[in-house]
């Protein structure tokens, strides 16, 4: 596992923007800690096909805009994802870490004595998942018709939004 972290922070080091490696290995100590998957944090980036600059790992209590998503009840709506989870009756024994601990949109409920997920809720986050003592969670694709296409980069993002928001920006 930790030439994952190895290889995020010498690609994040390559990065314009990027933080350098040090001496002390500092950086990779932190991308160790923010990625436990114990952690329940939400990972998060430009939704870019290409050109991430940045990894923000949120939880719900702070981040203003996951605890938004939340709150006003549109948490697909604002951070939509082509991946939602699925949780199989078959291997859940009805434990109810997912529900109760872990899904940081109340995505997953209980119903009938078993539980399942909500897919207009579910930011497809995959924080449910480390702590299914089964393994009966899993993230798949959403149907092709619910998927979105992200932008090539951050100018395409960019003309998308204005354009969403009646301006038209002319690029040369």
């Amino acid at each position: 596992m930790a030439d994952v972290y190895t290889d995020l922070a010498k690609k994040m080091d390559e990065l314009p923007q990027g933080f350098p490696a040090t001496e002390s290995g500092l950086e990779l100590k932190i991308l160790r800690k923010i990625f436990t998957p114990e952690e329940g944090l939400v990972h998060c980036t430009y939704n870019v096909q290409m050109g991430q600059t940045f990894v923000c790992n949120c939880c719900p209590c702070c981040c203003g805009i996951l605890r938004g998503a939340k709150d006003y009840n549109a948490p697909y709506m604002l951070a939509s994802s082509n991946l939602v989870a699925l949780i199989d009756p078959d291997d859940c024994t009805q434990c109810g870490v997912c529900a109760d601990e872990r899904c940081p949109m109340d995505a997953i409920v209980e119903e009938g004595g078993e539980y399942g997920v909500l897919s207009e809720r579910c930011i497809g986050c995959g924080v449910c998942i480390p702590t299914c003592p089964t393994e009966a969670i899993q993230l798949v694709r959403r149907p092709e018709s619910d998927q979105d296409t992200p932008p090539a980069d951050l100018i395409d993002w960019s003309v998308q939004r204005a354009g969403t928001r009646g301006l038209e920006l002319e690029l040369e």
